[in-house]
């Protein structure tokens, strides 16, 4: 039986234990900090004057696949970081808590299953989306059908998400690639409620806490936009740099509760599922 309550607790706890470590808010503050610089990046990779006339420079592929490059390895990175999130957070409910670097050093094993089976899910996802994009475009003069297959899209992709929501854990877990996606998938199809239910609650619960943690600076900038006294700006942006942080601390601390929410329920179920393959023995 899956004790909900019990794995509500124990992920607001490792999360509100973690989320200022180096390992896992340093991976959400790198995530914003690359994403920012890349968004900075491909702006001024192609100069206006290329984009109007279609025609680009040397100068101008050179920033552009330097800005993907950034891209790549920003994303290697994310997953690298990931993995070890994950480890960290599993010696946790162990209790027996590992280190930030012994956690990174641990996924350094386990890292390119983990990625083969990120990238394979990605690309049936990505294969499902293009043939229901395909489908769509073929429709696109009726917008009510139009609309409708959008809608059948997102839902495809919400499906594939959770069918193999498992697959990374049991990378992680010392699984091949192709083992790990057999695994996630009958895990699933065995606890197809169990899973949805702990979907449901993890995210609104992480929707939750993003939400409180972005409602400070929300208040704020509204207050800066209705005034107009100029001479406090300086006090102003320290303020405002303060509570970005807090919505950023908030926004980590719900993806780290998300994740360990979904890593408790694979825990749970794979357990009963052993237990259950054992009594049948």
């Amino acid at each position: 039986m899956v004790e909900y309550s019990q794995m509500v607790s124990s992920s607001f706890s490792y999360a509100r234990k973690s989320v200022f470590t180096k390992l896992v808010f340093g991976y959400y503050v790198a995530a914003l900090l690359l994403l920012l610089i890349l968004v900075y990046a491909i702006s001024q990779a192609v100069s206006q004057q290329a984009l109007a006339a279609g025609q680009f420079s040397a100068t101008d592929w050179a920033s552009i696949l330097i800005a993907l490059a950034v891209l790549f390895a920003a994303w290697l990175g994310g997953i690298f970081l990931l993995v070890g999130q994950v480890i960290h957070a599993n010696s946790f409910l162990d209790k027996k808590q590992l280190s930030p670097s012994n956690s990174l050093n641990a996924a350094k094993k386990v890292f390119l299953p983990a990625l083969g089976v990120i990238i394979s899910v990605a690309l049936v996802q990505v294969m499902a989306g293009n043939l229901i994009g395909y489908a769509r475009d073929s429709v696109s003069s009726n917008v009510i059908l139009a609309l409708f297959i959008t809608l059948i899209n997102l839902l495809v992709s919400l499906i594939l998400s959770l069918v193999f929501i498992y697959t990374m854990y049991c990378a992680i877990n010392g699984a091949s690639v192709k083992n790990a996606i057999k695994q996630g998938y009958e895990l699933f199809s065995k606890n197809k409620l169990t899973t949805l239910f702990a979907l449901i609650i993890s995210a609104l619960i992480a929707a939750a806490i993003i939400l409180l943690s972005l409602i400070p600076i929300g208040l704020f900038t509204a207050l800066v936009l209705a005034t107009s006294d100029y001479n406090a700006l300086p006090v102003l942006i320290i303020i405002g740099l303060i509570l970005s942080l807090i919505a950023l601390a908030g926004i980590a601390f719900s993806m780290v509760f998300y994740q360990t929410f979904i890593l408790s329920t694979y825990r749970t179920l794979s357990k009963g599922n052993r237990n259950a393959t054992g009594k049948k023995k």
